[in-house]
């Protein structure tokens, strides 16, 4: 699992495939996520069209997820790909506080 300092971008990425690995687009994507013993209901989604969610080519997108106003914890998130080539990616990263001494 990845770790980043709050502050930090963070890249949420996902790469949608068909069976034969070959690059598709679903009808629609989305992105959720949440810190993840917070509560389940608080998750946050971001739809591709409509939010920041870039499409970086076929198949591929990501969004950078700014992480300044986030508690530190370990965060789930999960990619969903609806309709044609439907498909779900999730991965998870760890937010912590970086120490800054004098």
């Amino acid at each position: 699992m990845n770790t980043y300092d709050i502050g930090d971008v963070v890249r949420l990425r996902a790469s949608f495939t068909n069976s034969a690995g070959t690059a598709v687009d679903p009808t629609s994507v989305t992105v959720q996520y949440r810190r993840w013993l917070a509560d389940p209901a608080s998750y946050t989604t971001l739809v591709y069209g409509v939010n920041s969610v870039v499409k970086a080519g076929t198949g591929e997108y990501y969004h950078d997820l700014l992480t300044g106003s986030l508690d530190a914890g370990e965060y789930r998130y999960r990619w969903n790909g609806l309709g044609d080539n439907a498909a779900a990616v999730e991965g998870r990263f760890m937010l912590s506080v970086r120490w800054v001494g004098g």
